[in-house]
């Protein structure tokens, strides 16, 4: 029998993102090709997310760029923001994102489809003007500034670099990015087991379309007709001039599916995939968080699978939501099916970059030949996975070669993995290739998820094979395998204060005949348990009800008999964050679910700490009380649970 073990989840609480860099002041010129500074924020546009029914006849769709006067009855405004507008010497108010979205319904939950640009004279202090507007609630959900980000690395000058990060047999290899260069030799195997995985499968040509949203694709031997039309959201006057302007998205393509077995220059993750370029930066790599949302947007609606966006936003003021568009587009881009992956970011510590640290987004660091992490590397409670990003040989302009490092190169290694499973198994969803790819990584650093490593460095072979079990199979669950604290309230208003009652399993194979003799539960140390009432599928979702909640005090496990794949949950009051250990840290989640803060979190799986049946304030008392030594944990007093 096939037995698969699930990765355990260790799920980690959001904190509070501030600015990650000084604010730079005035950016008037936005016009394609003008430098930006990035960190800044724009001065000639806020971003307003409109309440339903605030704002009636909304404006067609028009070109990006193409204002639609409030002034000129196109747009009805209640007369509080008309107030504003006039007293702000509003120009011009249009859709941020001026085109017919293609699931209207999707737009319209995630309030993309009342969202507009606010447009005054450069040079407005648009951080208070975004506050008077949030100010009035009853009409206006979000109001922000529109910051400054860009590409996730900067080229360098290079020379020929071979491709460690594909095959690692302790060649040497010499980082052309140093001055002087640096050359050393790699660790054997420190790579994503490329041609292990190739012998499986290379990616089907055409059958699955890769979005590359940067700095543009410039046409190349290693592309050919896989380069396909695209768009351009940082120049509206050129909207198909997709093109690379700086080099840095043609590099990001090739690691992502550069042709292999060609007999010259590079092989890509996947060999097949169609490339779409979407430009949202200009000659010097930047842009707007609009444009990258817009981008996103744009790809998704035209068919793109796979998003790649080796992308770098930071906040202003995070309590204002800056990049609150951006987050829609996120959530209406993966609610289309499509798997979003990220760069965490450079040089900036432990501060997650969006549009990576948000929750649908798999948030992508960056390791070393010799499998260590890459210290520039941003990290933190967002990161999901980590792949081959220093000193990394691929595709450039001129149908040249080149070598960069940074998260930007390790996403794309992700992005090219996630293309390989939709070619080799079609019948994925974007939950299905996440679990995949999180459960068949290779654990680095600190034992289970880390905030460097998340669930560990890619394994392209591991995930294909975990993607072609012969039968009916268990690869992921929520609550996931091995958290702690299954029994406790999933929502910070109290609901299921009895405890968990319900596991949903992702499955693959034909889930539409299982039943509930096709499962077994069993407790350790013996415990009574709840019967399973129902199994319901939807797509390779499988619920699981049970007629009473998992019991205290022991390990439940939950096997699916055929293919001897498992979900194993256990009970530990207080452990906020699942880490397996009751710690200040639960402190700092349960204040940030109470809070509700906004940022990529996974679910908090122990909120209501002192068993009142809510989570309140009273829970943080509780915690520090026990953490203090003022109280007693039930059972395992407030340590892990039995091994």
């Amino acid at each position: 029998m096939i037995r698969l073990f699930l990765r355990s989840y260790v799920l980690r609480p959001a904190f509070i993102l501030s600015a990650c860099v000084a604010f730079a002041g005035a950016q008037a010129d936005l016009r394609a090709g003008a430098p930006l500074a990035a960190g800044g924020i724009t001065t000639d546009h806020i971003i307003v997310q409109f309440a339903p029914g605030a704002a009636g006849r909304p404006a067609p769709p028009n070109a990006f760029g193409r204002s639609v006067r409030y002034s000129a009855g196109e747009l009805s405004l209640p007369n509080t923001v008309r107030g504003l507008c006039d007293r702000w010497r509003v120009t011009g108010i249009h859709r941020a994102y001026p085109f017919a979205f293609a699931r209207p319904d999707l737009a319209a939950q995630f309030g993309l489809d009342r969202t507009y640009v606010v447009e005054v004279p450069p040079g407005t202090d648009a951080l208070t003007m975004a506050r008077e507007f949030r100010e009035f609630d009853a009409d206006v959900d979000a109001a922000s500034v529109d910051v400054v980000g860009g590409i996730a690395a900067v080229p360098n000058d290079s020379d020929f670099g071979r491709q460690w990060n594909m095959h690692n047999v302790g060649q040497q290899v010499c980082n052309l990015q140093t001055n002087p260069v640096q050359c050393f030799f790699g660790t054997v195997d420190a790579d994503i087991d490329a041609p292990e995985a190739w012998s499986l499968h290379t990616g089907d040509p055409g059958t699955v379309t890769i979005a590359i949203i940067d700095s543009g694709v410039s046409p190349h031997t290693e592309f050919g007709s896989r380069l396909i039309a695209g768009y351009n959201t940082n120049d509206p006057e050129n909207p198909s001039l997709t093109t690379d302007g700086v080099g840095h998205g043609t590099h990001v393509a090739g690691i992502a599916t550069a042709s292999g077995n060609n007999g010259a220059g590079v092989a890509g993750v996947t060999w097949g995939a169609n490339i779409m370029p979407v430009r949202v930066t200009n000659s010097f790599g930047q842009g707007t968080a609009l444009q990258g949302a817009n981008g996103l947007i744009w790809a998704v609606d035209h068919g793109a699978d796979v998003c790649n966006m080796s992308l770098q936003y930071y906040p202003v003021n995070q309590a204002a939501a800056d990049l609150v568009f951006f987050e829609n587009a996120v959530n209406y881009a993966y609610a289309s099916g499509a798997v979003l992956v990220a760069a965490a970011g450079n040089n900036l510590g432990n501060q997650v970059a969006y549009p990576a640290r948000l929750e649908k987004c798999l948030a992508i660091t960056a390791t070393t030949a010799f499998d260590a992490y890459w210290n520039a590397s941003n990290f933190g409670d967002e990161v999901d996975l980590a792949a081959p990003g220093e000193a990394i040989w691929s595709t450039w302009t001129s149908d040249g070669y080149q070598m960069l490092s940074g998260t930007s190169m390790a996403s794309p290694h992700v992005t090219g993995l996630a293309a390989l499973l939709l070619s080799y198994q079609p019948q994925l969803t974007n939950d299905g290739v996440r679990a995949i790819l999180e459960t068949s990584a290779e654990d680095r650093g600190a034992v289970g998820w880390d905030s460097r490593f998340g669930f560990g460095r890619i394994n392209a072979f591991d995930a294909l094979t975990l993607a072609t079990l012969p039968v009916t199979a268990i690869v992921f669950s929520d609550p996931p395998h091995g958290a702690i604290d299954a029994r406790q309230p999933s929502r910070v208003d109290g609901s299921q204060p009895a405890g968990w009652d319900a596991i949903e399993l992702t499955m693959y194979g034909d889930v539409s005949t299982l039943a509930a003799g096709d499962f077994s539960l069993v407790a350790d140390p013996l415990a009574a348990l709840p019967s399973i009432t129902t199994v319901a599928a939807a797509g390779q979702t499988v619920t699981v009800q049970l007629d009473g909640p998992i019991p205290v005090g022991s390990w439940t496990t939950l096997t699916h008999i055929l293919s001897g794949t498992s979900v194993r949950l256990g009970y530990l009051p207080g452990d906020v964050n699942a880490s397996h250990l009751v710690s200040a840290s639960d402190i700092s989640a349960l204040i940030d679910s109470l809070n509700r803060v906004v940022g990529r979190t996974r679910p908090i799986y122990a909120t209501d700490a002192n068993r009142s049946g809510a989570a309140n304030a009273q829970d943080i008392t509780q915690l520090i009380n026990l953490l203090n030594g003022a109280g007693v944990y039930p059972i395992f007093n407030g340590r892990s649970l039995p091994p």
